[in-house]
């Protein structure tokens, strides 16, 4: 089986993303959080967040996903 690429993201890159806001990997391009992709992208649990978003991307570390889910927000697998 080919081996998956991944461009990895940590929760403290997306601490100042508006509270509602729904964080894909276009946005992540086009807000200059990620400069470019290579791959799928997974998020990584390093950091805090303050506010509820909704974070979609290819995988979530149970990290990530529970302080997104903590907060009131959404992990949601593309």
């Amino acid at each position: 089986p080919e081996k998956l690429h991944y461009t990895l993201l940590n929760l403290e890159r997306l601490q100042d993303v508006p509270a509602g806001t729904v964080v894909n990997p276009q946005y992540l391009l086009e807000s200059g959080i990620l400069r470019r992709i290579n791959g799928l992208v997974k998020v990584l649990g390093r950091g805090e967040l303050s506010q509820s978003i909704t974070v979609q991307a290819h995988a979530f570390s149970e990290a990530a996903r529970e302080k997104i889910e903590a907060l009131g927000g959404k992990a949601e697998v593309l």
